[in-house]
């Protein structure tokens, strides 16, 4: 009889059933979902990796590498593959004319395979693949030429001056958007050729995979890597010293054999001493490069870490809601059926069997929710989020789909204690009544003045039903308290999911209007001499209006072991028509000798303060050591600014011009004056401003699914809370809502009565959720950490205001919504008494 009791409770209370079940599957599905993310993204980043055999190490050497050195390398007990690569920065033609820099590689076989996107891979000497980021599948069949602009040295490594295309590839090398540095210039993209494409007749580095295989990103797996990286370094040492003696032997044959031919006199006195003039053999430098290097695959551990920083914060409203839900749900229904149950304690019933109507009740709510929850957070949460990653990486594979049962037993065992936990608390203070007091209704609860009423010029003025409204507010402490927690979540999620947006969308903007204000970055293909600057100057005189000249490089700031990709930019001064470097209301002034201006996002991530001295390393192995000074304001990529007097010093070289940042004249047409400067046959490429903010906003737009999933989940959170407790306000009062009913009251009255206090409760429940938004959206910011980009924490005046009017406009919704039910309230049946 319990049992089916407690289904026929079930069926006759079906919204409050889902009210539980709701709250629960939201909760335990934004948690699980979030959390398995990580991992998920970790596995399929492996599994991608591992498919196309990303190496563990590069070994560089500035001698260069050879046959012998990887058949050594092999030797190690370590090492399960290795190949020797070469690899050369080319300056190419373009099909619209322009110049544009490109990394090429050799095709390997077994390491760093390629993912063919489009086509086949190259098969001829004269045959190439290029990057998938960069060109579409219809470059296949078309020429990728090399731009006559390319020093006699760089022409001697390829052996056709152009090479067919032949498909379009990503790359395990460069997982992400980020396509490294070189002195020749910004980097496009890369192409890949045979190695029989290239002249040199030794490698340029040599990759490997070592034989343990491990997690990705797991402390096992750097241990690993940490032990290896010795034994790696000395064996190639070793390599790097044969090579320089072979050579040595090379270039003194070659000295001798320029020597004025032996006389018979000066071979009486033996062979003549060769001596090799300083700098004409420098001994080698090593390199052991490990994963950690990186960009692609050290970003995508960061990236992955946001989503699970993320998830420790949101889940604990929903936690806190569904006990609240729970708590109250489940003592309303007590109360209802206070006779019922002194009834069944007067036929012998025990306490036990009497509440566990109310925990299975609870429980079977509770835990429906977590299954389904679990299931469909697992799958679906990280699916959209991965699609956000797309932004970023050129993993096109699908999301591995992961189902973490430990933390399904997790969330059940958290939420049932809670359900539970609330419904005993609920059922158990009745229960211990005794039977002949059960069965008499409870006596309500006695008025009680407010603080209102002592303010008469308030109070009197207010009419009757307001004041009844009112004092109501306050004695169901319980449900105001669990209004403003669950209503206030609400609000709060809403003003993090503005927030998100306040902050990502505008970054566009803010960099280049009050940050980078130059129109137009022009990149030279040779360094620009003094004359040549005045040349062409004079040929764009009409187009520029101010200008500077600089030298730009990107360089790896070194840190910890790991590094970041930062944009160097070395010049006399950039003046702020050009470029502003501030911190808020703070600017600085420009680098003095051996000092260094950083971006926030770049000393942030790297724990650098002013005063802190960094070092930075350049394509070739060079560094610099340098003071900084400043902490500048900057959204879009990493920028350092030294001076020129700090490059040539350090680098004990002539800074060259290769960048000029300029504006254009008032009225000079953008478009016209970007096609003027790439018919100059000086200029390599141009960047617009108009072009980077219509790219880079088109990008960040895919964030706009992050802001709709916390919007939704917010606005069902407040949905089921609103519910909810207008449910059970409705069957509390019921006898007075049918009371008014029968003195004359019209539908709209009384309806305006009942929810008046709701849509009161609605607003002070918002207002009290907009500081929790502030905290939650500025904890959530903090965790978004996105490799050359700083969003901040911005929040607009008017996400104050739609955050509190969409909560509102739930609770509005909500009472429409239960408007039917107070129609369907029978006078007569309310108005029954038992006694």
């Amino acid at each position: 009889m319990i049992y089916k009791n407690t289904i026929r409770q079930i069926r006759g209370s079906l919204g409050r059933f889902l009210a539980i079940f709701a709250i629960v599957a939201l909760g335990v599905g934004f948690f699980a979902g979030l959390r398995v993310s990580e991992e998920a993204f970790r596995k399929t980043g492996e599994e991608y990796f591992e498919e196309l055999k990303l190496y563990d190490f590069r070994l560089v050497s500035t001698l260069g590498l050879t046959e012998q050195d990887v058949t050594e390398i092999l030797k190690l007990s370590e090492v399960e593959h290795a190949a020797g690569s070469v690899s050369s920065d080319v300056i190419i033609r373009d099909l619209d004319g322009s110049n544009g820099v490109l990394h090429t590689h050799s095709v390997i076989s077994g390491i760093n395979c390629l993912d063919v996107k489009a086509g086949r891979l190259p098969a001829a000497a004269d045959e190439c693949v290029l990057d998938a980021r960069k060109y579409s599948e219809d470059k296949i069949g078309g020429y990728l030429e090399l731009s006559s602009e390319n020093s006699e040295e760089t022409f001697s490594r390829f052996k056709y001056d152009k090479y067919k295309v032949v498909g379009i590839v990503n790359s395990p090398y460069y997982a992400n958007f980020e396509r490294g540095s070189s002195s020749l210039g910004a980097v496009a993209g890369f192409a890949y050729l045979t190695p029989e494409g290239y002249t040199v007749d030794y490698y340029t580095e040599i990759f490997l995979r070592l034989k343990q295989r491990h997690t990705l990103y797991s402390e096992e797996e750097k241990a690993y890597s940490e032990a290896c990286e010795p034994v790696l370094e000395e064996r190639l040492s070793e390599c790097a010293a044969n090579r320089y003696e072979e050579l040595k032997e090379e270039l003194k044959k070659e000295l001798l054999s320029s020597l004025p031919p032996a006389t018979e006199e000066s071979l009486g006195q033996g062979m003549p001493e060769v001596t090799i003039p300083d700098g004409m053999l420098p001994e080698p430098s090593v390199y052991v490069l490990g994963r950690s290097t990186n960009v692609g695959y050290v970003g995508l551990e960061n990236d992955s870490g946001i989503v699970s920083g993320i998830s420790k914060v949101f889940p604990v409203f929903f936690f806190i809601v569904a006990a609240l839900v729970c708590v109250t749900t489940m003592t309303r229904m007590v109360e209802e059926q206070r006779v019922q149950n002194g009834t069944l304690k007067a036929l012998g019933y025990s306490d036990l069997a009497i509440a566990g109507q109310y925990l299975f009740y609870s429980g079977s709510a509770s835990f429906s929710g977590c299954v389904a929850g679990f299931f469909v957070g697992s799958r679906y949460l990280p699916m959209v989020i991965w699609e956000i990653y797309h932004i970023m990486y050129t993993i096109e594979r699908p999301i591995v789909y992961l189902l973490d049962f430990k933390l399904f037993a997790f969330c059940t065992i958290l939420f049932l204690i809670a359900a539970l936990g609330a419904t005993w608390f609920a059922a158990a203070g009745d229960l211990r009544e005794a039977a002949a007091e059960l069965i008499r209704p409870k006596a309500p609860q006695p008025g009680k003045r407010v603080f209102l009423e002592r303010i008469d010029v308030i109070w009197k003025h207010l009419k009757f039903l307001h004041k009844v409204s009112i004092r109501n507010i306050f004695l169901f402490k319980k449900r105001m308290f669990m209004m403003i927690v669950g209503v206030g979540g609400c609000t709060a999620l809403l003003l993090t999911g503005f927030g998100i947006r306040d902050s990502i969308q505008p970054i566009v903007d803010y960099q280049y209007n009050e940050i980078h204000v130059y129109d137009l970055a022009v990149s030279f293909l040779e360094p620009q001499s003094p004359e040549a600057q005045e040349r062409f100057l004079a040929n764009h005189a009409t187009d520029i209006g101010n200008y500077s000249f600089a030298h730009t490089e990107t360089m790896e700031l070194m840190t910890n072991g790991s590094s970041d990709s930062v944009l160097l930019v070395a010049a006399k001064e950039l003046g702020p028509t050009l470029i502003r470097l501030q911190n808020g209301s703070e600017s600085y002034d420009w680098p003095k000798k051996d000092e260094v201006i950083l971006d926030y996002r770049l000393a942030r991530a790297n724990d650098i303060s002013i005063g802190d001295v960094v070092e930075f390393r350049d394509s070739e192995f060079h560094t610099l050591t340098l003071k900084v000074v400043g902490i500048f304001d900057n959204y879009i990529r990493d920028y350092a600014y030294i001076c020129e007097e700090t490059y040539e010093t350090q680098l004990e070289t002539e800074l060259e011009i290769n960048t000029a940042y300029m504006n254009l004249s008032e009225g000079t047409d953008a478009t016209e004056a970007v096609s003027k400067l790439l018919g100059d046959d000086a200029v390599a490429s141009v960047d617009a401003t108009e072009d980077q903010i219509e790219m880079i906003g088109n990008m960040l737009s895919s964030l706009d699914y992050v802001i709709l999933i916390v919007l939704v989940c917010a606005g069902a959170l407040a949905f089921i809370v609103i519910y909810n407790l207008t449910n059970i306000s409705i069957r509390e009062r019921i006898r007075e809502i049918a009371t008014i009913k029968v003195l004359g009251f019209y539908e709209g009255e009384t309806a305006a009565y009942v929810f008046r206090e709701n849509l009161i409760l609605t607003l002070i429940s918002s207002l009290a959720g907009l500081p929790m938004g502030v905290a939650l959206h500025r904890y959530v910011m903090a965790q978004i950490k996105i490799k050359s980009m700083y969003f901040g924490h911005r929040i607009l005046p008017m996400s104050y205001v739609w955050a509190p009017v969409i909560t509102f406009l739930f609770a509005v919704l909500v009472d429409i919504f239960m408007y039917f039910s107070l129609k369907k309230i029978n006078m007569t049946e309310s108005l029954k008494s038992i006694d």
